[in-house]
């Protein structure tokens, strides 16, 4: 998978930035030049990171990257990654301050109208990731179903890159009079006398697709808990996210 380029949106507001600070385009140009060029040698040189936003660090010459679940910093010259923090003089960690300003602006950009959701309405909501195929998937689902556990709102893209028959299973969940009951009995294992098929379920799992990709998506599953992502089935901060009052998810993206 490669990564993904920075957005416009972010690339317009360096450029003004850049016009505003000394007053002319021409910094702004060379700025943006200079800030696309680091961008594109992080991406030859490490073609398997999935990048949802790079900008300028703190520190001069280096380079802030984030990868849905981590923030590292990238130095073009040397063409190494830095894993680390960020802190000030005063024992604030800028680098804890970002990652959970991006991970809140990397939520919001989810266009959840378009997922499938189930559990009880007052249930705890987690955005989730998933592959019907997946493993740690299944785990997951068990764990949602388990006796005297917290109701889970399951807000649910299908990612079906990963395994041949994960797009036709979701598919025919989709595609299902009770999608709910489709979606559990796929992840408990069951396979029904026909695979459901329909126009409207590969087009919802093709949408599905886009949005994870768009999401930087590279794990499954990838769950959303309190609007910060969590990689894989990690069940101590599931279950601490369950206990405490969560942020509830109004739909978006129609």
């Amino acid at each position: 998978m490669t990564s993904h380029t920075m957005t416009g949106r972010a690339i317009q507001l360096i450029a003004a930035v850049g016009a505003l600070l000394i007053g002319t385009s021409t910094f702004g140009n060379e700025h943006e030049d200079a800030l696309l060029a680091a961008q594109e040698k992080m991406r030859a040189t490490f073609s398997n990171a999935i990048v949802t936003d790079f900008r300028e660090s703190p520190i001069p010459g280096i380079y802030e990257a984030h990868t849905v679940d981590k923030l590292i910093y990238y130095h073009p010259e040397k063409e190494l990654l830095i894993l680390g923090e960020i802190w000030t003089k005063d024992g604030r960690s800028l680098t804890a301050a970002r990652r959970a300003e991006l991970a809140a602006g990397l939520f919001d950009e989810i266009p959840t109208a378009h997922a499938l959701v189930i559990g009880p309405e007052n249930g705890k909501e987690i955005v989730e990731f998933t592959d019907p195929d997946c493993l740690y998937c299944r785990r997951y689902n068990a764990f949602a179903q388990e006796p005297g556990q917290i109701p889970i709102r399951r807000v649910v893209f299908f990612d079906t890159r990963a395994h041949p028959m994960a797009k036709p299973k979701a598919v025919h969940i989709l595609c299902s009079r009770d999608q709910q009951q489709a979606f559990l009995d796929v992840y408990a294992g069951k396979e029904p006398a026909r695979w459901n098929d329909c126009d409207q379920g590969r087009k919802q799992v093709a949408v599905h697709g886009v949005i994870s990709q768009n999401a930087g998506v590279s794990v499954t599953p990838t769950l959303y808990v309190d609007r910060s992502p969590v990689l894989g089935f990690r069940r101590a901060v599931i279950e601490e996210a369950l206990s405490s009052h969560g942020t509830s998810i109004a739909k978006k993206g129609d």
